[in-house]
This record gives C-alpha cells, structure tokens and sequence, in this order.
C-alpha cells in the first residue's frame, strides 16, 4: 500500500495533457490518469490545445490523430515551433496501424505512438518510461550547458575525433578560441594543425597514428591560437567500450 500511495504522490509533480475529441474516451484516461496520481488538463482538439498551451506546459501530451477542426499531425507540428513546446514529449494515440501512419507521426513531431483500442494496463508504463527519458534529455542538456559554461569562464575548450565514424566534435569554447564558426570543424582542425609547434608536430602526428592503431597514450603539446596566446593541448586516445575503434580527445 505505501508503493501504491509513494508512487501516486511522485507522479503528481507531473502534468499530462490528454487532446481527443472522443469525449467519453477523454473522461476514461483523465480518470485513470488522476488515479494514477496525475495532474490533467484536457482539450477536445489540437487548436484547442494550443490555446491552452499559451498559458502553461505540460510535462507530457497524449494527443489522438483523427480529430475535427486540428488533427494530432497538425498539432505536433505547430506545437513543435512553439518556444515552449519543442521539447514537451508527444504520445500520439491511433487507430491506424499501419506503417506510414506511423511514421506521418514521428515526421510530425511525436515522441512515442499508441494504438487504440488503448491498453490501460500498459499506457501507464509507456508514460512513466517516456517522462522519465525526458527528464534524462533535459539533465543531459543542462550538464552539457554548465560545461560549456565553466569552459567559457575557466576558457578552456576541448575537442574529440572519432576514429571509426571520422567525425569531428568541437566544443564551443574551442572554436571561440580559434575564431571558427560553429558549424566547421574541417576548418577548426585545419587551423588547430598550423597552430601546432614546430617542436610538436611529430608529437601530434604520432597521437593520431596512435589513435588509428588503437593505442591508448597521452601526449602534450604547445599550440599558438590566432590570439598569439600560446595554449597546452592536452591529447589522450583510448579505445571505446566495445574495443573497436579508438577515440582522441584534445583539452586546451
């Protein structure tokens, strides 16, 4: 009985939007939802809904597809654009089971889908799973904002290669650090390479040599940055978890 009651008051610090013009079917999941130990607000259509966004935001929406005046499609689209809106996870209820049905759904924005008839028994599991893999994305966001803000204080930035994929990630930090745009790692590495010192660039070569071999190692060399500041690049490589392929990660 206390799992039942600890589990009803956790699940009160959520709010759940349930759109589905289907009055009757709307009076059902309000009630098991509020028994559940949600908070509920409810439209009968996607404008509506929309209406009622303005106002507030739900951590989770349940929104059904065939609907008058604005379908669920519709709804997720909009909804999406919304500065409020873009990361609210979507549950999108159809009778349709067909595959491009399902995939109109995620085209349009939606989290997750659910076919009707609705299986009460297994909704609930879905919602819990889907709120809480929101919450992870939203730590995961706000963790990725304090690094980037603490490198930005302490002016650090740091950088990684893929071995496997060739892809590139540059931090933030790193491409203010050598003027770069955002968006172009290829021209970051290129001005990271004509940084390097002279008395380190075998260093340097060796690190990715090591990285493509699949050899752990740590390397530290002395870049000069366009600012004429003269930075310790800090390099390690590893190999990834499942031992195939290596990774290099550089920290100034």
């Amino acid at each position: 009985m206390n799992e039942i009651a600890n589990h009803s008051t956790q699940n009160k610090l959520h709010t759940i939007m349930v759109i589905d013009d289907d009055e009757m079917l709307r009076e059902v999941m309000i009630e098991t939802l509020r028994d559940d130990g949600y908070a509920v607000v409810q439209a009968g259509n996607g404008k509506e809904a929309l209406e009622i966004l303005e106002q507030s935001t739900p951590e989770l929406i349940l929104v059904d597809v065939m609907m008058p005046v604005m379908n669920g499609y519709e709804f997720c689209k909009r909804l999406r654009k919304l500065p409020n809106g873009h990361n609210v996870p979507v549950i999108i209820m159809t009778g349709q089971g067909d595959v491009e049905a399902i995939e109109t759904a995620f085209d349009s924005g939606a989290t997750d889908f659910i076919s009707k008839p609705v299986n009460w028994h297994i909704i609930g599991h879905r919602i819990q799973y889907t709120l809480r893999a929101s919450q992870a994305m939203k730590e995961a966001t706000l963790n990725a904002k304090l690094l980037s803000d603490a490198q930005r204080i302490a002016k650090l930035g740091n950088w990684s290669w893929d071995t496997g994929t060739k892809q590139m990630h540059v931090s933030t930090a790193a491409y203010r650090i050598f003027g770069v745009p955002h968006t172009s790692p290829g021209i970051f590495y290129q001005m990271l390479r004509s940084s390097i010192d002279s008395d380190d660039s075998d260093a340097f070569e060796l690190a990715i040599q090591q990285a493509q071999g699949g050899t752990p190692s740590d390397v530290e060399i002395q870049v000069i940055p366009p600012d004429g500041k003269c930075r310790s690049l800090h390099i390690h490589v590893e190999r990834v978890p499942d031992g195939g392929v290596s990774q290099l990660f550089g920290t100034f």
